[in-house]
Formats: structure tokens, C-alpha cells, sequence
């Protein structure tokens, strides 16, 4: 469940596929492209870069339930077994049309089955034979800026509409294509390799492309390691005189500077040297939130604003015992990484786990957090201000809905521990969990004492029937909602207590608060 609102516990948002690249790998970077009023959306999948802008929702297929798939211009359609009797594709403007007169599993294309009634297109990727998909970007002066972690992969620019080999365009560096991260501070953009404790920065302001300059973190770098990430700090959360420019090492040191020029002492002085536990997710290992800048390491998430005040002295928050215990053994795997989604008030940890990922997730307005299972999302970006994410299947998915592209979404929920503000042993006989949702729902709870928590049954599948308001007829403008406020059974005894519960939710379900009855102020 997700802590999105105050005074009560809601099941997460769903997801929607949105897209398919067509490539059944996976989808290791999204990114949005926002100028003026046209937004496009880049994906990077099997070593190819797409513009997923043009695709419509899964919503506009025929049987509403699939959706579009891309098939790449060129692909040789008799080699791959079909004929062109049996299927229609409007291949010469890349408009979308619909497979007809196809049974399921008569033609198979890139390991992807054409099924009568679904809509396919097909399209030409934006650059392809690329040796990896992790990318990073920076939006700036109009254009997206793009750089890979592969030291042999170009540098490109996005303008909305064309992809621009920008490496043969910088000197002072002998090969670009060594960058690995780009940022923006103060009209300037700077590069890193990920390799070594130097970045570089253009010589000009607002200047993409041209000469660069080269500053070695060398000379004051502390604990060793390599540059793997650089970020703005906005202190007061939008640019000004007090913004830092933060550099973070592999080994856990943080240095940040001050300027708008690191080629002129005057105007550039190092502000401080810090140091935490070794980070992770490469150049996604920090976010602003804010007026601050958040990074994850090995021993928790972790504000600039307490580094830099404190210093790093241990660890605080609410998860870090469990970034340290999904740390330990999954530190070097691929998949940390640190999203902020404004629009839905959350900030976003992605961790691998044993074969596949999940998100710890805070709510960026109450500072609660909540963890997210069954998203094996390879990366995240924001689209149209909705959270989307990369898949394991060459696909993309907006967190949004009330279920997982139709499944219910699973729930297991604890409260924390209280002794009610008295010291006695409680005896409670009966629980009144509060809830709310759109219709009708069920759900399995249980009482835990003195730290023991109780495990409900299995998650019981919500129902989602019911009558608008309540109302014998039903209305035909809005879902009902219903308030559950059932007293239910309970047994054991303990100074603390705790509810646990579960359920499988295919709506909108909140748990407001949870009454009981029983002996509950006096030693038994």
C-alpha cells in the first residue's frame, strides 16, 4: 500500500501499458523532452534509441485490451513468414492499421505474435547498433543533450523531431564518446566519464557543442574513487546566487562547488568535502526534492541539506534498515536509482531484488514511506506528468489506474507498534478497521502483540460491484463508494499491539483508521 494522503493508507496507483517498442528487451531509459507546447518521449531498448511520441495508449486497439506494437521498417517480412495476403500495414506513412483475418500464432515476428483485432505500425528507430541503453540526459537551450555509459556510443542532441551526432563536434577532448553523464549548471553543461575523478566543462556559457575544458576532482579528492555522478543543488529551490554544484564520487565523497565558471578562481571556489557510504545507481544516484538534492547509498537515502550541515553521521530515516539489507547484497546490481514524480507527490527509490526490482517510495508531502512490489521496472521518467516505467519486455507502462493492466494489486499492510499510551497489558475482543473504497471490497486482518506480528490469510480479491452513493438504483455518473465499518473479532493479549492486513485491490481502496473494544486500560 501506498501513504499518499494524510490520515489514511492507499493502495498504490496501477499501471497501463502505454507502449511497445517491439523490441522484447529491456527498456533501460525514458526520458522527456518538454519545449514550448510539443513533449516527446525517448526509450533506449535492445541498442536502439526510440521516439515512442506517436504511439497511442493500449486504450485505442480494437479489443481494448493490447497495445500497439512497433515493427522496424525494413524487417524482412517473407523471411519472418508472412505473406501479404495476411496482414494490412500502411508501411509507407507509418500510420497505424489493424492485422485482419490473422488466427492467434499464425504469424510471429521479432518473437512478438500478430493477433487479429490489435493495431501494429511500423517505424524506424532513431539510431540503432548502439552498445548500450543506459543513457543520460539534460535538457538545455531547447535541445535534449544525450550521453552513454559505453565508452565507443555517440553524443547526441534531440531538438523534438531529429537526433543529432554531436561527438565530432567538441574539442579539446580527443574522443567524446568517453562521457558518461552530462548536467547543467548556470547556462554551462558539464561531462563526466565515470571512469576517473575528472568532468569537463564548455568553455563558453550556453554554448552545446564547442570547446571544453577539462578540471581534475584530483586535487582535492580525498578517499579516491571515480566521478560517477554531478548534480545543482538549488538551495532555495530555484536558481540563484546560493546554488552548488555537487560532484559525487564512487567512493562515497561528496565535493561541492560554487561559481559559474570553474576555468576562473575568482569565480569558483569549493564550497566543502563530505563523505558517505558508497552510493549507488551510476548518474541516477541523486534527485532534487525541492529546495534539496537527495542521494542513496549503501547506508540509506540521504539529504545535501544534512551533509552539508552535519556532516554524515549515521542514518535516520524511516528505510534505512532496509537499503542497508537490500544493499548488502545487491549493491553493484543493476537498477538503484532516485526518481522524483512531482505530480504525484512522490519520490521513487528503485532497488533490484533476486530477479526483478521494487521502489521504496516516499510521499514528498507527509515524509511517510511505503514500499512498491510487482513494478520490475528497469527505469522510470515522467511523460504528460504521469511516472512511467521501462520494462523487462521491451515495454512501457504509466503508473496510473486502479489495477495492473487488469490484475489486482496486492496488499500487505502493518500499523506500527503502540501501547495506546499506557504501560498494561491490553486484551482487545474486537477490531473495527475503517475503510473506504469504490465499491464493494473484502479484506483479511489480524491483531499482533508485543512485537510479534500476526499474519493475515491470503489477500482477498476486492469485488468491485456496488451502487453509486449507496443508492438502491445505482447511478449512471460515478462509481459508489463505501465506507466499512464492520466490528470484527479478535483474540490475544500484550502490552503493544499492531493490525496487520491484506488484500487484492482492483479499485481505488483507503484504510482510514482502525477502532477497538475490549480490556484495553487495565492490567489483566
Amino acid at each position: 500500500m501506498c501513504i499518499r494522503d494524510r490520515g489514511k493508507v492507499s493502495v498504490r496507483d496501477g499501471i497501463t501499458e502505454t507502449h511497445d517498442t517491439g523490441t522484447e528487451a529491456n527498456v533501460d531509459f525514458l526520458y522527456e523532452h518538454y519545449i514550448g507546447g510539443s513533449r516527446t518521449f525517448i526509450a533506449a531498448s535492445n541498442s536502439e534509441l526510440f521516439d515512442l511520441t506517436s504511439m497511442t495508449n493500449r486504450d485505442s486497439t480494437t479489443d481494448g485490451t493490447t497495445a500497439n506494437h512497433l515493427i522496424e521498417a525494413g524487417v524482412d517480412f517473407a523471411a519472418a513468414g508472412v505473406t501479404t495476403d495476411s496482414y494490412v500495414i500502411n508501411d509507407t506513412d507509418g500510420t497505424y492499421a489493424s492485422v485482419t483475418a490473422v488466427a492467434v500464432g499464425d504469424l510471429t515476428l521479432d518473437a512478438d505474435i500478430m493477433v487479429s483485432g490489435e493495431d501494429y505500425r511500423v517505424t524506424t528507430p532513431l539510431a540503432t547498433g548502439l552498445n548500450s541503453d543506459t543513457w543520460d540526459a539534460v535538457a538545455f537551450d531547447g535541445d535534449l543533450m544525450l550521453v552513454n555509459d559505453n565508452a565507443s556510443d555517440p553524443i547526441y542532441s534531440w531538438d523534438g523531431s531529429t537526433l543529432t551526432n554531436e561527438t565530432a563536434n567538441y574539442t579539446g577532448i580527443a574522443d567524446a564518446k568517453v562521457w558518461s553523464g552530462v548536467a547543467e549548471f548556470k547556462e554551462r553543461l558539464f561531462f563526466w566519464t565515470g571512469r576517473d575523478q575528472d568532468f569537463w566543462y564548455m568553455d563558453a556559457a550556453k554554448a552545446k557543442t564547442g570547446a571544453v575544458n577539462q578540471f581534475s576532482l584530483s586535487r582535492v579528492n580525498q578517499f579516491g574513487g571515480v566521478l560517477i555522478d554531478a548534480h545543482p543543488w538549488t538551495v532555495d529551490g530555484g536558481e540563484g546566487m546560493d546554488d552548488y554544484m555537487v560532484f559525487l564520487m564512487s567512493s562515497g565523497e561528496v565535493v561541492v562547488y560554487q561559481g559559474v565558471d570553474p576555468g576562473n578562481a575568482v569565480e569558483w571556489g569549493l564550497v566543502g568535502i563530505f563523505k558517505v557510504a558508497e552510493p549507488m545507481g551510476g548518474v541516477r544516484a541523486m534527485a532534487n526534492v525541492g529546495g534539496d538534492l537527495h542521494l542513496i547509498c549503501r547506508a540509506d537515502i540521504i539529504p545535501m541539506s544534512v551533509i552539508f550541515q552535519q556532516g554524515y553521521t549515521g542514518t535516520n530515516s524511516k528505510i534505512s534498515g532496509a537499503i542497508r539489507f537490500q544493499s548488502a547484497s545487491f549493491a553493484s546490481s543493476y537498477g538503484w536509482a532516485i526518481h522524483l514524480h512531482p505530480e504525484g507527490n512522490m519520490l521513487i527509490i528503485n532497488h533490484p531484488i533476486s530477479g526483478g526490482h521494487n521502489q521504496y517510495v516516499m510521499n514528498t508531502v507527509t515524509g511517510a514511506w511505503a514500499r512498491f512490489v510487482g513494478l520490475n521496472a528497469r527505469c522510470w521518467g515522467v511523460y504528460n506528468s504521469l511516472m512511467h516505467m521501462g520494462g523487462t519486455d521491451g515495454r512501457v507502462h504509466k503508473l496510473d489506474g486502479e489495477s495492473d493492466n487488469g490484475t489486482a494489486i496486492t496488499c500487505n499492510v502493518v500499523q506500527a507498534w503502540t501501547d495506546l499510551g499506557n504501560p498494561h497489558e491490553k486484551h482487545p475482543t474486537l477490531a473495527k478497521p475503517i475503510m473506504s473504497g469504490t465499491g464493494a471490497f473484502n479484506y483479511e486482518y489480524k491483531v499482533g502483540f508485543d512485537f510479534v506480528t500476526a499474519i493475515p490469510d491470503s489477500a482477498t480479491e476486492v469485488a468491485s460491484t456496488g451502487t453509486a452513493w449507496g443508492s438502491p438504483w445505482g447511478s449512471p455518473w460515478s462509481a459508489s463508494t463505501n465506507v466499512s465499518t464492520e466490528w470484527r473479532g479478535s483474540s490475544g493479549k500484550g502490552q503493544f499491539i499492531n493490525i496487520s492486513m491484506n488484500l487484492a485491490a482492483l479499485q481505488a481502496i483507503s484504510w482510514l483508521r482502525t477502532d477497538l473494544r475490549g480490556n484495553l486500560t487495565t492490567n489483566l
